[in-house]
C-alpha cells in the first residue's frame, strides 16, 4: 500500500497518487476554548489523529490532505485563546485548497470533520461544487461514533467524549484537577438553554443565537443534546478515559475508511449546463 497522507509525499509521488485518486479526505478542526481542563486544539487534535489513523485504514485511491487547524468558531471567543475565522474566509479557505486538488480530476470528497460549526462553510462549498460534478460529503467523529457505539452518545462540549479523545492522543494536555461537567443554563427564570442556537420556554423550542459565555461561565456546555443510551446523559467527564478515546477513534477511522470505499462506487448525474459559471 503506498502512502496516504499528501504531507508525506514528494511532488513526484505526489502527481502520481492525484492522477489516480477517487476520493480525497479533508480533516477538520478547530482552535477554541474547550473548558479549564482541556486545550485550545482539542478539536485539530482529534482531526489529526483521525487523518493519520485513516492512513493505515483507507483502500487504494484515497490521499489524505493535512488537517485544517482553523474554524468557525467566533462564538467562543469570549474565552481567550480562540482563533477564529469567519464562516465566509473557511468557505474560501476550502475552495481555495480543493481547486489545487480537482485539477487532477478527482471527484469524490470526504471532510472528516471534528468542529460542528465548521458545517455551514462545508455546506457552501458543497453544493457549488457539485454543480461541477464532484461529490463533497462530511462526516463528523461523534455521529459515526454513536452509529457504532449508542453508549457513546454525545453530550456537549468539553464533555466525557472530548477529554477522553484528548487523553488518548495527548494525555499530558489534560488538566485533571480542573474537570467540569456541562450543565443545562438558563437565560431567564422561565428560558433554559438547550444548546447555542434553542431555547425552551413553556415547552415550546425557540430559536436563539447565543455565544458560548451566554451558557457557561467556564466553558464546558451542552452542544447539540443527548442522543445516545440513558447512561450516557448521566455519565460524568470524570469517567472519562484513554481507553474510551482509543475505542472511538478506531470506530470512527473504520466509519470513514468503509465509507470512502463505498463512495468510489456512486455514479453521479453529470450536470450538463456551462460548469463555467459555477467557479467558484
Amino acid at each position: 500500500m503506498g502512502k496516504k497522507l499528501l504531507g508525506e509525499m514528494t511532488w513526484e509521488e505526489a502527481e502520481v497518487a492525484l492522477k489516480q485518486c477517487e476520493v480525497v479526505i479533508i480533516p477538520t478542526g478547530s482552535h477554541e476554548q474547550h473548558g479549564k481542563a482541556l486545550p485550545l486544539c482539542t478539536d485539530w487534535l482529534t482531526a489529526d489523529a483521525i487523518g493519520k489513523r485513516l492512513a493505515d485504514k483507507v483502500g487504494e485511491n484515497v490521499v489524505i490532505l493535512p488537517s485544517c487547524p482553523f474554524g468557525y468558531c467566533d462564538y467562543h471567543s469570549d474565552f481567550a485563546g480562540t482563533l477564529s475565522l469567519s464562516e465566509e474566509t473557511l468557505t474560501a479557505f476550502y475552495s481555495d485548497i480543493l481547486n489545487y486538488v480537482l485539477r487532477y480530476g478527482v471527484k469524490r470528497v470526504i471532510f472528516a470533520n471534528s468542529h460542528g460549526a465548521n458545517c455551514g462553510a462545508i455546506k457552501n462549498l458543497s453544493h457549488k461544487l457539485r454543480a461541477r460534478n464532484v461529490l463533497v460529503t462530511a462526516v463528523a467523529w461523534w455521529d459515526a461514533a454513536v452509529a457504532a457505539n449508542p453508549d457513546w452518545g454525545l453530550i456537549g462540549h468539553a464533555d466525557i467524549n472530548e477529554t477522553s479523545l484528548v487523553m488518548a492522543i495527548r494525555p499530558e494536555l489534560v488538566h485533571m484537577d480542573k474537570l467540569q461537567d456541562p450543565k443545562p443554563g438558563k437565560l431567564s427564570k422561565g428560558i433554559s438553554i438547550k444548546n447555542l442556537y434553542q431555547v425552551s420556554y413553556k415547552g415550546c423550542n425557540v430559536t436563539a443565537g447565543l455565544r458560548t459565555r451566554d451558557c457557561t461561565d467556564f466553558g464546558c456546555m451542552l452542544e447539540v443534546g443527548f442522543e445516545g443510551s440513558a447512561e450516557v446523559a448521566n455519565a460524568s467527564v470524570h469517567n472519562s478515559s484513554a481507553e474510551r478515546g482509543r475505542g472511538m477513534i478506531e470506530a470512527v477511522t473504520d466509519f470513514i475508511a468503509d465509507f470512502a470505499e463505498e463512495l468510489k462506487s456512486v455514479d453521479l448525474y453529470r450536470v450538463q449546463f456551462p460548469e463555467e459559471q459555477y467557479y467558484l
